[in-house]
């Protein structure tokens, strides 16, 4: 069997589409598949599932954030099915629990794994969410579906070694306090280190939006009440996470 898996909110009818699409053209096909999801869905979504269920199609609703791990671990191949995404995070972590991974050629997913190694990156055209799309993403699970531990292993190591926030970096600090700090000082701080990471372009520096504990974990991408930051020999480390203290 292979285990496809879809984490996040899942919102707009052809999203729901695709990835039922997916599983339904791999069954044509003979192949032992099946999904797994979580996360919210809007109406449009819920819609699609609804008339689509089936035994080997099972949608857990939403997960909180510490049962993700053992979510993902389920399965064998992440379907990151929208085109023309950023980075969709869920890409990182799919990768760090040893999942591969198939996205699309457009948009910036595609760039955080390894074509034919940590994953499949189809052709999908710009929101062409068609049948050919659909083809295009069942072809990327029979050609993997042989070598799928080999995918699973890389894609664990790629994590590891190319998605970790301990990859080098050049910038020029060497630590950063935040305990005891308010939440303004906290957030001129991490501008301040995305700046030095980065360049000097105002334009360029991500502004996180950080309001406060409760809400971190929905507003800032590194959700963190770090203890300390420290930047030693081209490594940068962040120590004492934890994400319900308060500042």
């Amino acid at each position: 069997w292979i285990k496809l898996v879809h984490v996040g909110f899942m919102r707009d009818a052809y999203l729901m589409e695709m990835l039922i699409g997916t599983f339904q053209e791999l069954q044509k096909r003979g192949q032992k598949v099946k999904l797994l999801m979580c996360g919210k869905m809007d109406g449009a979504c819920r819609k699609v599932y609804e008339a689509n269920k089936h035994p080997d199609i099972e949608y857990t609703g939403h997960v909180v954030n510490t049962a993700l791990p053992k979510f993902y671990s389920k399965g064998d191949i992440y379907l990151d099915v929208r085109q023309g995404a950023s980075c969709n995070n869920t890409v990182t972590e799919a990768q760090s629990c040893g999942l591969a991974v198939i996205t699309p050629s457009w948009g910036g997913s595609c760039e955080m794994i390894r074509d034919r190694e940590t994953g499949t990156i189809v052709e999908g055209g710009k929101w062409d969410y068609n049948q050919q799309y659909i083809q295009n993403l069942a072809d990327a699970v029979v050609e993997m579906a042989p070598s799928i531990k080999e995918f699973k292993t890389k894609s664990r190591e790629h994590a590891i070694k190319e998605l970790s926030i301990g990859k080098d970096y050049s910038g020029p600090l060497e630590e950063i306090k935040f305990t005891g700090q308010s939440v303004n000082d906290i957030t001129q701080i991490i501008n301040s280190f995305v700046k030095g990471v980065i360049g000097n372009n105002p334009n360029e520096i991500p502004q996180y939006p950080v309001k406060n504990a409760s809400n971190y974990q929905d507003t800032l991408p590194l959700v963190v009440t770090p203890s300390k930051i420290t930047y030693e020999k081209g490594t940068l480390s962040v120590d004492s996470l934890n994400r319900s203290e308060e500042h």
